[in-house]
């Protein structure tokens, strides 16, 4: 009996040793699966976020620091390939998205070479399928049998194409679609552009194949504007301009003239010391102090205001201003204070206006929005 015992004894001890070490192999399976898995979205995480950047800003093609993320990240990628894809099918994933980073450097014969490397390891490929894309758009998206977890990468692709080819109703409706289900952190670095395209939609729909609404559809889509930008889209999308000067085909050095010549690129509070050269510049960049100095002057003109510098009045004698970083001793004081009682335009957190932040066009579309 006592031999019987221990037989079965060891016998148990035996099989809990078996269970124990496939219990560990399944473990260290299971981690390297993680690790790679955090690789392969540490990776496309980056690029979704250097992705964003440029199609908002095309010049930071040619940017040292933009080349310089792109680069650190073409080499995680291939230390990624070397060391961690433990699979066909990681594999190919981040040869797709090296190349992907290379076409956000203007490099198309390098990414066309590691689209044939990614398809050559992995054929069922998403990655592949979006640089294959993005190398020839005929090669179309809707061919790819997509699992169910990759198609808001689809719609992604999809919502970036239309927004490119300012079909801005479509890339709302794809870019809403996409956020959905996809990871948080592309919602974080996409929404942007898709606020864009929010804002554009409406001239997209209207006179699309005018070469004016085609003009202004391109000058929105702008993350800095200079003054005789500012101009051209307050001519094109209102009425205001002609309120106060004639307007027929006027290029926009003549609206600028005009403009300047009727006291819209003026300061009007604490002007004893000014000149010329306190008038805007034709080619300098709006900040939300350029844009409050116009849009008060403009606001102030078409509802025939009285006293303009009513808040200097007020504040300067007393040397205290309700926006902690608009000082009374500023010649857009009365601007910058007008502009936000009037709800023209907003504090950033309540409290700070923010002035030398430069201002979007779509940004000062809004703001020309808010003046009736």
């Amino acid at each position: 009996m006592k031999k019987l015992i221990s037989k079965i004894a060891i016998i148990c001890s035996s099989l809990m040793m078996i269970v124990s070490c496939a219990t560990l192999q399944e473990v260290k399976v299971d981690l390297n699966n993680e690790e790679q898995d955090l690789h392969i979205t540490f990776t496309e995480k980056n690029f979704a976020q250097l992705d964003a950047k440029l199609i908002q800003d095309k010049t930071l093609q040619t940017s040292p620091d933009f080349i310089k993320e792109c680069t650190s990240l073409i080499a995680a990628l291939e230390k990624s390939i070397a060391e961690k894809a433990t699979s066909k099918a990681s594999r190919a994933r981040f040869l797709a998205v090296t190349g992907k980073t290379y076409l956000l450097l203007n490099n198309p014969v390098l990414a066309k070479n590691y689209y044939l490397q990614s398809i050559e390891e992995s054929k069922g490929n998403i990655q592949a399928a979006i640089l294959a894309f993005r190398l020839d758009s005929t090669n179309s998206l809707d061919s790819y049998i997509a699992a169910p977890e990759e198609k808001p990468l689809i719609d992604l692709e999809k919502a970036l194409w239309h927004y490119q080819n300012k079909e801005y109703v479509q890339a709302v409706a794809n870019f809403d679609s996409a956020f959905i289900s996809l990871p948080q952190y592309y919602k974080e670095f996409y929404t942007e552009i898709r606020n864009s395209a929010w804002e554009l939609r409406s001239i997209s729909a209207q006179n699309q194949t005018t070469k004016k609404a085609q003009s202004t559809a391109d000058l929105l889509t702008q993350k800095q504007i200079t003054v005789s930008q500012m101009l051209t889209i307050t001519a094109n999308q209102t009425n205001y301009l002609s309120k106060i000067f004639t307007i027929k085909k006027d290029s926009p050095s003549q609206l600028y003239k005009n403009a300047k010549s009727n006291g819209l690129l003026s300061a009007i509070s604490n002007t004893e010391n000014q000149n010329d050269a306190n008038i805007l510049q034709e080619n300098q960049i709006v900040s939300k102090t350029v844009c409050a100095r116009f849009l008060w002057n403009l606001y102030s003109n078409i509802k025939n205001l009285k006293n303009k510098t009513k808040y200097s009045k007020v504040y300067g004698p007393k040397n205290f201003t309700p926006i902690p970083d608009v000082l009374p001793s500023s010649p857009d004081f009365d601007a910058c204070l007008g502009v936000i009682e009037n709800e023209i335009m907003q504090l950033e957190d309540g409290t700070y206006f923010f002035g030398s932040t430069p201002v979007s066009a779509i940004e000062f579309n809004s703001y020309l929005q808010n003046l009736e």
